[in-house]
């Protein structure tokens, strides 16, 4: 009987917490910002504001709540390694959102240098879009193959 080995957490971020209260708050001010809009334009609740002040305050919040949830959608906060490869994880709203890459496929991700403030962009080979990671400087080895453009 074989046993299945656990998955080896190799990074971990803190930003997924807060970037789904942050992106909570944003659909809740997006949600609250609709009723306003409604109940102005049904002239249920009168107000000062015009119902085109409204609606341009509500694209310009529904903009930022987009842009938002794309960054949280894109952030890594942990990587484990599997016996079949590595799986992404990125934070969701209500459960993880997982990407796994075959150990075949390993050499295929293209990883950026960490920029000043520690961040680094990752592409899987996938297709999707690419991962933003903050490393905080930190060293890390995912035990990808080294590019060929290295190996000289």
């Amino acid at each position: 009987m074989s046993r299945v080995r656990p998955p080896v957490l190799l990074f971990e971020s803190n930003r997924g917490r807060d970037l789904r209260i942050i992106c909570v708050i944003m659909w809740a001010l997006v949600a609250g910002m609709t009723a306003a809009l409604w109940l102005g334009l049904t002239e249920a609740m009168p107000g000062g504001d015009s119902p085109g002040t409204l609606f341009f305050a509500q694209l310009v919040l529904l903009l930022f709540a987009l842009l938002t949830d794309r960054r949280r959608r894109h952030t890594i906060t942990r990587i484990y390694r599997l016996p079949e490869g590595l799986a992404f994880e990125m934070t969701g709203l209500r459960r993880p959102i997982l990407r796994y890459v075959a150990q075949a496929e390993l050499g295929r991700i293209r990883a950026s240098a960490p920029d000043v403030e520690g961040r680094m962009t990752l592409r899987l080979p996938d297709g999707g879009a690419p991962l933003v990671m903050h490393t905080g400087h930190a060293g890390l080895n995912l035990g990808l193959p080294e590019p060929e453009h290295r190996k000289r």
